[in-house]
Order: structure tokens, then C-alpha cells, then sequence
């Protein structure tokens, strides 16, 4: 899968696993209608493999936890996998 670099405070995360909950599973019983083509699940886990110009926090090779894509900053730890 193509990813485009990161832009100034954004990073990019080899995802290794992921979780559905039950909202997912609702979209893919279609008791949930939504538009495809979506990604499902949101609580992952990974390795940061690139870092935009204006991270100082985080370094590539990091592993993490991602609770909310927009969260990531706050959620990326070392040596938690």
C-alpha cells in the first residue's frame, strides 16, 4: 500500500494488529449501513516507520498503541509490544 510521507507533525505507523468492536462488526452485518469503500477498526498497534520534520518525541523503530488516529501523539510508547 502506498502511503505519501508525512507531512511537519504527522508520522507513519506500520500497522501490526488491530481490533474491530461492535460498532464495526454492526457495519460489516449491515445493521449499520455505511458507504464502501471504509476501513474498519481503530484501536491498533504498530511501528512508527517515518516521522515529518517537526516530531521531537518520537523516533522511527518506536512501537505503539494507536487508540484514535488522531491521537497518536499522545498514545506512542516504547517497547510496549
Amino acid at each position: 500500500m502506498w502511503v505519501y510521507s508525512p507531512r511537519f507533525k504527522e508520522v507513519v505507523v506500520k500497522i501490526k494488529a488491530t481490533g474491530l468492536c461492535h460498532s464495526d462488526l454492526s457495519v460489516v452485518d449491515d445493521n449499520r449501513p455505511r458507504l464502501l469503500t471504509m476501513v474498519l477498526g481503530y484501536e491498533s498497534a504498530g511501528v512508527i516507520i517515518e516521522i515529518g520534520k517537526s516530531v521531537s518525541k518520537l523516533r522511527e523503530g518506536s512501537k505503539c498503541r494507536i487508540e484514535d488516529f488522531l491521537e497518536i501523539k499522545y498514545m506512542c510508547f516504547g517497547n510496549i509490544l
